[in-house]
């Protein structure tokens, strides 16, 4: 069934892309992010590759049909448009750009690897290169213009992300040389390590907007993977606790009739036992986990082995699945999510936050505080950040029935 206008605009989002066929080669792919780019999946001397035609509504429909049909007449002529000249429009173009070259390393490198990972080398061009150098001449691209770019992302603490985009840029220039278009790498004159430096301290990634709060908790909740996986990430949002005592939680914490997980000192980062308010929201995950239950110890058992825990990345690797990676938020920053938004949002004081999280304040008189400390507080705190979530979480599924609709809110 061919597209139209209003189907694509339609059209929401998933967890991941999502591709749309026009007939011919020619697809729509969708990102999570909302992003719709063009696709045109061909072949080309016997080998099965996608060719990008642009973004949409940039480039609307009719004109990617066009630019369907212009490549599909190359190919049928034995042309590869890859390497092709630029068509007679182009031709009084004297330079080829950095979006000309980003496009064509991407193009021809492709099939190569999964295309999850070409996905995510992609995002990082379109985000933080091509609005800055994209429309330059890739031969006069210097050091100085690089390293301005990548240490921007840094500054964001995206230090991985850093890392990686300065290798991709690299390899951008170097199949720029093989092919003709420039004649220097600008990467060749930068040592790395003295432009983007190591992470310092234990800061870790999270997510402090509203609004994208509710967006990571929609996603969660329909994660498509192990569902023990995502009762987890649940109950690790909810809780605030950290991953290894959610991974390792069993059942013989669990007090029902007082509503509380037990945590014993020997799990404790601060040796003492800690007592977690078990909010209507936790208790409901718990029913539902008990009810897959095995008859193991663990609460979040493991799918390969049901009386095993699950792995210490599980949780990490589910939340990359579902588009979040390490630079944006990690299995512990759920933690640093909540401190931010209950002592900003919230009317609990800083010691009963710091004492839901197990964190050690004051004197050492003041650290040897009563395993019930702030109790009563952190009960009423731990239901009124559940409640929290879940109305960023409704207010996600309103925007996305909204967009259903034909509109946005």
């Amino acid at each position: 069934m061919f597209l139209t206008d209003r189907k694509i605009k339609l059209e929401k989002p998933a967890t991941k892309s999502k591709f749309l066929n026009d007939g011919g080669g020619l697809q729509l792919e969708i990102k999570p992010h909302g992003i719709k780019l063009w696709r045109y999946r061909c072949t080309i001397n016997g080998k099965r590759t996608r060719l990008s035609l642009g973004e949409y509504p940039a480039v609307s429909l009719k004109a990617a049909r066009e630019k369907r049909d212009e490549l599909k007449s190359l190919i049928a002529q034995g042309i590869d448009p890859r390497t092709a000249k630029e068509t007679p429009k182009e031709e009084s173009q004297s330079f080829t750009s950095v979006k000309d070259m980003v496009e064509q390393y991407l193009n021809h490198y492709r099939a190569d690897r999964n295309e999850k990972y070409w996905q995510g080398v992609e995002s990082l061009f379109r985000r933080d290169v091509l609005p800055i150098i994209g429309n330059l001449p890739i031969e006069e691209i210097n050091s100085k213009q690089i390293v301005t770019i990548v240490q921007a992302v840094q500054g964001r603490g995206a230090v991985e992300s850093a890392k990686r985009l300065f290798t991709q840029i690299s390899k951008v220039f170097k199949f720029a040389i093989a092919h003709g278009e420039c004649t220097r790498n600008p990467c060749g004159d930068i040592e790395r390590s003295m432009v983007l430096q190591k992470p310092t301290g234990r800061n870790y990634p999270t997510i402090t907007d509203p609004k994208e709060i509710g967006k990571l908790m929609y996603d969660i909740d329909h994660y498509t993977g192990w569902y023990m996986v995502r009762f987890g990430l649940l109950f690790l949002a909810y809780s605030a606790i950290r991953p290894g005592n959610v991974r390792l939680a069993e059942w013989s914490e669990i007090d029902w009739d007082k509503k509380q997980w037990i945590i014993s000192g020997e799990k404790m980062k601060t040796g003492k036992e800690h007592i977690v308010p078990l909010s209507r929201q936790m208790l409901e995950i718990l029913k539902f986990a008990k009810h897959y239950a095995t008859g193991g110890k663990y609460i979040f058992f493991s799918n390969r082995h049901k009386n095993s825990s699950m792995s210490d990345v599980t949780f990490s690797k589910a939340l990359w699945r579902m588009g979040y990676g390490n630079d944006t938020i990690v299995p512990h920053g759920f933690r640093a999510m909540f401190s931010t938004i209950a002592n900003e949002h919230s009317e609990y004081g800083f010691e009963v936050i710091e004492t839901q999280l197990a964190h050690k304040i004051g004197s050492k008189v003041a650290q040897a505080y009563n395993r019930a400390q702030y109790l009563p507080q952190r009960k009423k705190m731990m239901q009124w950040w559940a409640d929290w979530l879940d109305e960023r979480k409704r207010k996600r599924e309103i925007e996305l029935n909204n967009l259903d609709k034909g509109y946005q809110i």
